[in-house]
């Protein structure tokens, strides 16, 4: 599913996951409650309580996961220029970052296929 939202409205204020779901997500989520069922959120120090050694580890380990993840949204900001929106309402926006999704499948289809041939 994908929702277009302004860009005043936090991210934390719009769960689209389903009951079932793991979710993974960085410290700005710290302290909401998402409706999936595994919650995979990484531990946020707070002032005089640092993070403990099993924190850091569970935080690596959700790390390695994010970063596999974060890929598409690296190569939709740099290569096809999409960081910043320049459309004046939401549903261009929407349409803008939908071809952006149909463009980074289509890169990735002639990515997989170089590397296969």
């Amino acid at each position: 599913m994908i929702t277009t939202t302004t860009a005043s409205l936090h991210d934390s204020r719009i769960d689209l996951l389903q009951k079932g779901e793991t979710v993974y997500r960085d410290r700005g989520y710290f302290g909401v409650k998402p409706r999936a069922s595994m919650d995979r959120t990484m531990h946020r120090a707070i002032r005089g309580h640092p993070l403990s050694i099993k924190e850091k580890r569970r935080n690596r380990a959700i790390s390695r996961t994010r970063s596999l993840v974060g890929r598409p949204f690296v190569v939709i900001k740099t290569v096809f220029h999409a960081g910043y929106v320049r459309v004046t309402t939401c549903a261009r926006a929407h349409v803008k970052y939908i071809f952006s999704g149909f463009a980074f499948n289509l890169k990735q289809l002639l990515t997989v296929e170089r590397q296969t041939a």
